[in-house]
């Protein structure tokens, strides 16, 4: 028995086809691929917009000074700012080489925080580092002295101060 055979002709892709390149870039998009490069990235930017950040600033907003006493405002080395993301605000105020005694910053802080119904909670210290915590309401914070006793004066003072956001 005989086929019917008609001619087949076997015909391969075009020459220009064979020089078109393929975009890697495009294959991983249609694979999926740039939907992982998207969201790694949002990630990312996320990660570094939410994250809080400390900001100096060169003077205290007047909401800080109304609630908390400040002892020689013209002599702070460094003022930080945290804006957090728990609705708490932190500031982080520094003094360096105070003329006054460490005892007598102490007492005006005790002094005038107790006036603004401020409870002092912990205290500690000795010779060189004395420290204690106060709150009142959503406010609380601490205040931490250093002095190394050769010289006169205060040489180190940090008042960490927490506060609700506006």
């Amino acid at each position: 028995m005989r086929r019917n055979t008609n001619q087949v002709e076997i015909k391969g892709p075009p020459i220009g086809e064979l020089k078109k390149k393929k975009s890697c870039l495009l294959k991983t998009c249609l694979s999926g691929g740039c939907l992982i490069v998207f969201i790694l990235m949002s990630l990312l930017v996320f990660k570094f917009v939410t994250e809080p950040r400390i900001k100096e600033l060169k003077e205290l907003p007047k909401k800080f000074t109304e609630d908390i006493p400040i002892y020689d405002e013209k002599n702070i080395q460094k003022i930080e700012f945290l804006s957090s993301t728990y609705q708490k605000d932190s500031y982080r105020i520094e003094w360096t080489e105070l003329p006054a005694q460490p005892s007598f910053i102490q007492n005006y802080y005790k002094t005038e925080l107790k006036k603004r119904n401020f409870t002092i909670d912990i205290s500690s210290g000795n010779e060189v580092v004395n420290q204690f915590t106060f709150k009142k309401d959503n406010i609380s914070g601490v205040l931490y002295i250093k002095d190394d006793l050769i010289k006169e004066g205060t040489d180190y003072i940090l008042l960490i101060v927490n506060m609700p956001s506006k």
